[in-house]
């Protein structure tokens, strides 16, 4: 095959079975043979219209089968797919149609308002809905039956997906992940963790997010596993999906794994069909509740531009490396660097940088800004952390949510890892807010419908945290945290609004000992 590209993956399980069943969403279900067809009818039509190898498309979808659809239509135009944020405002809309140079964004009902008001700021776009609106053209209009794309070369090094980052640390910039990028993740992963056709994958996060759409290119498409698509943050509801479709992939944010671990139908649900529960970033006491049912969870490490997994911990290291996120992924390397990009000995902490196939092309229209993140094959992940002699990783914080306490480095992502499992901190972050003698120490804000165990609390830092760890601040933020799209608590948005400790915070150290700080009205 000259051309490597991901829509050949899906040509290959088209022909070898058509009629077995590819996706399932609710009642919806489409087998190989049909996604393939569909997805050649659609491209067709984009050819038509006008859409040229290179141009970028944005799709603005909850996840359906018609976003699948639309992904391989997409790819096999020669286009790349942008992914939109389904909870971006018309104002922040208007930027990745602007910065990508949108040409067609493909919708469906529910974003008609928010789309109606961004193409007043960005005129020159053509909106396509799914389901039939009196504002926009249907989805059906892209439609040539029996149609497909012929003579047009895609290989390798051509851009699939641009991801906008999440903006947790700065202007989203798009990442650019190609069509072997993407490829070369899937095979790191399904290979070594033995995935295979006869899996069943559950999605339940947004293929609106890079995670959503890249697990499912890197998980379904290159091993042939069988899609159970969802879009809940309902622990019993997942739990129920799990046990229905006997799911033996699941890959979320540890804020899902916490919320069914904490359900009281944990102990009893049947999740034992679960052969590969993944997540990154979760606390030794979640480790310890899934496998008291029998389910070891996979810790991985990755971002947005890497498409997916840079590291995994498999299950055979799951007890004796608990708390790392693994070695590198086939093909790829990883060290970790002083601030002068020196490698730094075993132990040491550190910035991560990746190198391998998986790194992203670069960020869209953004030359400088890749040239920052890029040290020649290397990218700088802008995250703390430390190898040991094996070259197993483990995570310490990004390095804009490293504080400085007294002089001494502060990592809150450490400090929340072993506070993990208290009652009452159902969900939590920890900050750095101003002290007088410290200059910054740690403050716990957190959310629950329990009541806060505060003395277990205070044992827990007390026994487990060096003093200059010790947060010294509890506040009950009252609701639940801000968070992005992919579950992640948005710290920013905690330290503008926690510039010091409020009135209501409580105090976690002995008053006749802890230094003054200044409080906010």
């Amino acid at each position: 095959m000259s051309d490597v590209n991901l829509h050949s993956t899906l040509e290959f399980w088209a022909v070898r079975w058509p009629d077995r069943p590819a996706i399932k969403c609710g009642y919806d279900s489409i087998t190989w043979g049909d996604l393939d067809r569909r997805s050649s009818e659609i491209a067709a039509g984009l050819v038509q219209s006008g859409v040229a190898k290179g141009d970028r498309i944005g799709i603005l979808m909850h996840n359906r089968i018609d976003f699948i659809v639309t992904l391989y239509a997409v790819l096999k135009s020669g286009a790349s797919l942008v992914l939109l944020n389904v909870r971006f405002t018309p104002k922040e809309m208007a930027y990745p149609l602007t910065d990508a140079g949108i040409k067609v964004v493909i919708s469906e009902s529910a974003f008609q308002d928010v789309l109606q008001d961004t193409i007043q700021e960005v005129p020159d776009v053509d909106v396509y809905m799914i389901d039939q609106t009196s504002q926009f053209r249907s989805y059906n209009d892209l439609c040539v039956v029996g149609g497909k794309v012929s003579n047009l070369s895609i290989g390798r090094d051509d851009v699939a997906l641009v991801c906008y980052t999440s903006g947790t640390t700065g202007f989203p910039k798009g990442a650019m992940l190609t069509h072997g990028s993407i490829r070369e993740s899937g095979l790191a992963g399904i290979v070594s963790m033995g995935i295979t056709f006869e899996d069943r994958l559950m999605i339940s996060l947004p293929l609106a997010y890079t995670w959503g759409t890249c697990q499912y290119l890197r998980e379904a498409l290159i091993s042939g596993a069988t899609t159970i698509l969802e879009a809940s943050f309902d622990a019993d509801h997942l739990m129920d999906v799990i046990e229905r479709e006997k799911i033996t992939i699941w890959a979320s944010v540890v804020v899902l794994f916490e919320k069914i671990a904490n359900s009281p139908r944990f102990s009893g649900a049947g999740l034992s069909s679960l052969k590969h529960a993944i997540t990154g970033n979760a606390s030794r006491h979640l480790l310890k509740t899934w496998r008291s049912i029998g389910v070891p969870i996979t810790q991985a490490y990755g971002l947005t531009e890497t498409g997916g997994h840079a590291t995994i911990l498999y299950s055979e290291d799951a007890e004796t490396k608990m708390g790392s996120s693994g070695r590198a992924v086939m093909h790829s390397d990883i060290k970790v660097v002083d601030e002068n990009g020196k490698t730094v000995a075993p132990g040491q902490a550190g910035e991560v940088l990746i190198k391998g196939p998986i790194v992203m092309k670069g960020y869209l229209n953004k030359p400088e800004e890749t040239a920052k993140t890029m040290d020649g094959d290397w990218l700088k992940t802008g995250d703390i952390g430390y190898m040991d002699e094996g070259g197993y990783l483990s995570l310490v914080d990004r390095s804009k949510d490293m504080l400085k306490s007294g002089g001494l480095n502060v990592y809150p992502a450490e400090l929340e890892r072993i506070i993990a499992g208290i009652t009452g901190l159902e969900e939590f972050a920890i900050i750095g807010v101003a002290d007088e003698q410290w200059g910054e120490v740690p403050m716990i804000i957190y959310h629950g419908t329990q009541k806060l165990d505060l003395a277990g609390l205070k044992d827990r830092i007390q026994s487990d945290l060096a003093d200059f760890k010790r947060p010294k601040y509890v506040v009950d933020y009252g609701k639940p945290l801000p968070r992005t799209v992919s579950g992640k608590i948005l710290k920013r948005d905690l330290r503008l609004e926690f510039k010091a400790a409020p009135k209501t915070a409580v105090l976690l150290k002995d008053s006749k000992t802890a230094p003054k700080v200044k409080q906010t009205a």
